[in-house]
Protein backbone atom coordinates (compact mmCIF):
# COMPACT_ATOMS: atom_id res chain seq x y z
CA UNK A 1 0.00 0.00 0.00
CA UNK A 2 2.88 2.36 0.73
CA UNK A 3 4.22 2.02 -2.84
CA UNK A 4 0.84 3.05 -4.31
CA UNK A 5 0.75 6.17 -2.12
CA UNK A 6 4.30 7.08 -3.11
CA UNK A 7 3.47 6.56 -6.79
CA UNK A 8 0.40 8.80 -6.51
CA UNK A 9 2.45 11.46 -4.73
CA UNK A 10 5.17 11.34 -7.38
CA UNK A 11 2.58 11.56 -10.16
CA UNK A 12 0.79 14.49 -8.51
CA UNK A 13 4.09 16.26 -7.91
CA UNK A 14 5.14 15.73 -11.53
CA UNK A 15 1.91 17.21 -12.88
CA UNK A 16 1.95 20.09 -10.40
CA UNK A 17 5.49 20.97 -11.54
CA UNK A 18 4.41 20.77 -15.19
CA UNK A 19 1.46 23.04 -14.41
CA UNK A 20 3.74 25.62 -12.80
CA UNK A 21 6.08 25.52 -15.82
CA UNK A 22 3.10 26.06 -18.12
CA UNK A 23 1.82 28.93 -15.97
CA UNK A 24 5.20 30.66 -16.11
CA UNK A 25 5.17 30.43 -19.92
CA UNK A 26 1.64 31.84 -20.35
CA UNK A 27 1.71 34.54 -17.64
CA UNK A 28 3.01 37.23 -20.01
CA UNK A 29 -0.12 36.78 -22.16
CA UNK A 30 -2.32 37.62 -19.17
CA UNK A 31 -0.49 40.90 -18.62
CA UNK A 32 -2.26 43.55 -20.68
CA UNK A 33 -0.35 46.53 -19.34
CA UNK A 34 -1.84 47.96 -16.19
CA UNK A 35 -4.06 44.99 -15.44
CA UNK A 36 -4.34 41.22 -15.76
CA UNK A 37 -6.75 39.65 -18.23
CA UNK A 38 -9.41 37.29 -16.95
CA UNK A 39 -8.80 34.87 -19.81
CA UNK A 40 -6.92 34.64 -23.10
CA UNK A 41 -9.95 34.85 -25.37
CA UNK A 42 -8.73 38.20 -26.68
CA UNK A 43 -5.87 36.34 -28.41
CA UNK A 44 -8.21 33.99 -30.25
CA UNK A 45 -11.22 36.18 -30.94
CA UNK A 46 -11.25 39.70 -32.27
CA UNK A 47 -12.38 41.34 -29.03
CA UNK A 48 -11.12 43.41 -26.13
CA UNK A 49 -9.54 41.56 -23.19
CA UNK A 50 -11.99 40.58 -20.45
CA UNK A 51 -11.01 42.46 -17.31
CA UNK A 52 -12.48 41.64 -13.92
CA UNK A 53 -11.42 44.07 -11.21
CA UNK A 54 -12.06 41.51 -8.49
CA UNK A 55 -10.14 38.86 -10.40
CA UNK A 56 -7.02 41.02 -10.64
CA UNK A 57 -6.61 40.90 -6.87
CA UNK A 58 -7.28 37.15 -6.90
CA UNK A 59 -4.57 36.70 -9.53
CA UNK A 60 -2.11 38.59 -7.31
CA UNK A 61 -3.05 36.50 -4.27
CA UNK A 62 -2.73 33.21 -6.18
CA UNK A 63 0.65 34.18 -7.58
CA UNK A 64 1.81 35.00 -4.06
CA UNK A 65 0.71 31.61 -2.72
CA UNK A 66 2.18 29.70 -5.67
CA UNK A 67 5.48 31.54 -5.30
CA UNK A 68 5.56 30.70 -1.59
CA UNK A 69 4.95 27.02 -2.41
CA UNK A 70 7.37 26.71 -5.31
CA UNK A 71 9.96 29.46 -5.01
CA UNK A 72 9.47 30.11 -8.74
CA UNK A 73 10.87 33.61 -9.22
CA UNK A 74 8.79 34.49 -12.27
CA UNK A 75 5.60 34.11 -10.24
CA UNK A 76 6.89 36.71 -7.80
CA UNK A 77 7.86 39.02 -10.66
CA UNK A 78 4.28 39.04 -11.98
CA UNK A 79 2.82 39.29 -8.48
CA UNK A 80 4.88 42.41 -7.85
CA UNK A 81 4.13 43.88 -11.27
CA UNK A 82 0.38 43.38 -10.94
CA UNK A 83 0.43 44.71 -7.38
CA UNK A 84 2.26 47.78 -8.67
CA UNK A 85 -0.51 48.36 -11.22
CA UNK A 86 -3.07 48.92 -8.45
CA UNK A 87 -0.96 50.77 -5.89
Amino acid sequence: MKNISLTKKNTAEKYFDLGIKSLVKVLPYYDIGGFSAYDLGYLIYDKEPHIGIGYHSVHIYLLHILHELTGERELQVFENLWRYYVE
